[in-house]
């Protein structure tokens, strides 16, 4: 998925999570090396710690290294931004840096487990952050993961993702990243980020080294307030899904319909009422995920979803 700008429209509402600035952070030492410390930003984690001590216990190397800075020099805006940087480790090899504002654990087998993150007023439509990405090669990519939890049924469900890889950038650059839910019923109580310095796979990954990710600014967006139909018995439909040119927008029996479509980013692209059936023509739209809403005549939605616009 690619790097998705834009601007947000006025209908929307634009959130800073905890220390989504990266002000604010906290420092700690390893049993192993009390001389050297680890940084990190308040209400974030990385995989510092863990790295250097599976280092410590497979290389009895009592170095202390930082894939995880404070940068104070290279930000956006404010007093700082999070360096995130991929490094060799002697016994583990190359690693790359990790970023996340959920709270990361570690059994006694070493399995990683996620949990926590941004408490959420309501649904994000989209997570955004500011970026500056300095890769060690052409090769190099960089990646920004999010997942939006459920928690009501005992345990933290993802109901909603996005991802978006992307190569180097001269200064920050923001990505706001459209979220998918695959399931639309259940409520959004968390959103988690995760940052990665490098996009590690088999072909490219000796070209990762001391490639550097800064991140600033940390938001999501949410639609304004919108009421839903439990059930509706007007069977809306948006077809062909893709589509290039010419979309048709259906819902049987429906009468007094407005059909609204919003861009990946929340703004408002097209209002247009209709009876039943109607055409919408797209072929001078930019290729990307749109998401259609289907109101009554109560302004109740009874039909929604998402559109793919592409092109040849």
């Amino acid at each position: 998925m690619g790097l998705f700008l834009g601007s947000l429209s006025a209908a929307n509402a634009q959130t800073t999570i905890k220390n989504g600035g990266l002000e604010n952070w906290r420092t700690s030492k390893l049993l192993f090396n009390l001389t050297a410390s680890l940084e990190t930003p308040q209400g974030w984690s990385s995989f510092d710690s863990v790295f250097n001590i599976l280092n410590f216990i497979t290389g009895q190397n009592t170095q202390v290294t930082n894939l995880v800075k404070k940068s104070t020099t290279v930000k956006n805006s404010g007093l700082a931004s999070a360096q995130i940087t991929t490094k060799s480790f002697s016994d583990l090899g190359l690693m790359p840096g990790y970023l996340t504002n959920a709270k990361l654990s570690v059994d006694a087998s070493f399995n990683f487990n996620f949990s926590g993150g941004e408490v959420l007023p309501s649904k994000p439509l989209v997570a955004s952050a500011m970026v500056k990405y300095v890769p060690a090669t052409v090769y190099d990519s960089a990646n920004l993961y999010v997942e939006v939890i459920n928690t009501t049924l005992g345990t933290d469900s993802v109901i909603g993702y996005g991802t978006s890889t992307f190569a180097g950038t001269t200064n920050f650059t923001k990505i706001d990243l459209p979220i998918y839910y695959v399931d639309k019923s259940l409520t959004a109580n968390l959103l988690r980020y995760y940052f990665v310095s490098s996009y590690v796979d088999d072909t490219t990954e000796s070209h990762m080294l001391n490639s550097s990710l800064y991140v600033d600014d940390v938001t999501y967006t949410t639609v304004k307030s919108e009421t839903y139909a439990l059930m509706s018995e007007m069977n809306v439909a948006c077809y062909p899904n893709p589509t290039t040119d010419v979309i048709t927008v259906t819902a049987a029996k429906g009468h007094s319909l407005v059909c609204e479509l919003y861009s990946a980013t929340g703004q408002l692209m097209l209002v247009k009422p209709f009876d039943c059936s109607t055409t919408i023509q797209v072929s001078d739209w930019s290729a990307g995920v749109y998401t259609y809403n289907v109101k009554d005549k109560s302004n109740v939605i009874v039909g929604h979803g998402q559109l793919a616009v592409v092109r040849p």
